[in-house]
């Protein structure tokens, strides 16, 4: 889950720092196939948001997925890891 308080690009270089480790963590460390976040849609920083997380490679998941929990007002972004089987 994203904070709420501060604006994502308040603290930029921390927040993506924390992001990449976090992912390469993931992807080295763990079988997970998929990195979900999630967001309020009413945050000011929303449309940020979106586009970072897209640049990063992360894509909008539909509300009706089967891997997400039945949250109501929620956006969820998925990042799939590739994996070398």
């Amino acid at each position: 889950m994203v904070p709420s308080h501060g604006s994502l690009f308040e603290h930029r270089g921390v927040f993506l720092s924390s992001l990449t480790a976090t992912l390469e963590y993931v992807e080295e460390q763990t079988a997970v196939n998929l990195v979900f976040v999630n967001f309020q849609p009413a945050r000011s920083d929303r449309g940020d948001l979106l586009r970072a997380f897209s640049y990063l490679g992360f894509e909008v998941v539909r509300p009706d997925h089967p891997m997400l929990p039945p949250w109501q007002d929620v956006i969820f972004m998925v990042y799939p890891l590739e994996r070398d089987y």
